[in-house]
């Protein structure tokens, strides 16, 4: 019980995203796209459970390649972009990581060659260069990671487009390898 105890109490006062959480729901933004990485099967103690649980809370969800999923998002942030007929937009986000800036730059290439100007912002909250550069943009997708970003830092970052007058397009969640 002390066990269940201490878990249950880590999972309720966890302040980070979560893999699971939806955009949509929390902060009442489009969310664009999931991209969680490709696993590495290693066996773990009971990991049989793991593998029960997770077939149980997906059961009707189709599953996407990371690639799949990155090609989702990008199609998705391309038709958000263009339905508001913008052509600045910047790819935002706190604590980005290698793996997802990489990602970010693939989105980057794909909105460019639709004649769409795109910036990737890492940590625009905590530096004031990046923040100065946000001024030029038109519209924000909001790049986030799983178990890294704190639900706090998306409301910084919703709060600071809305003073600035820059429409937030939707999010994407990074999840699972990478973070």
């Amino acid at each position: 019980f002390g066990y269940v105890f201490v878990i249950s109490m880590m999972y309720i006062f966890n302040n980070k995203l979560r893999a699971t959480d939806n955009l949509q729901d929390i902060y009442n933004i489009p969310q664009l796209g999931t991209i969680s990485g490709e696993h590495k099967e290693k066996k773990k103690f009971l990991g049989i459970i793991d593998t029960w649980i997770l077939k149980l809370r997906y059961r009707n969800v189709r599953r996407f390649t990371s690639e799949e999923a990155l090609n989702l998002a990008a199609v998705a942030t391309k038709m958000a972009v263009k339905k508001q007929s913008i052509n600045k937009v910047c790819l935002m986000g706190c604590n980005l990581t290698d793996e997802t800036l990489k990602a970010c730059e693939l989105i980057k290439e794909r909105l460019t060659t639709e004649d769409i100007t795109v910036q990737i912002f890492s940590n625009v909250l905590y530096d004031a260069e990046v923040m100065e550069e946000l001024d030029d943009m038109q519209g924000a997708v909001l790049v986030e990671t799983a178990g890294s970003t704190m639900y706090e830092e998306v409301v910084k970052e919703l709060e600071l487009l809305n003073r600035q007058n820059i429409l937030a397009l939707g999010g994407v969640l990074f999840a699972d390898c990478f973070r």
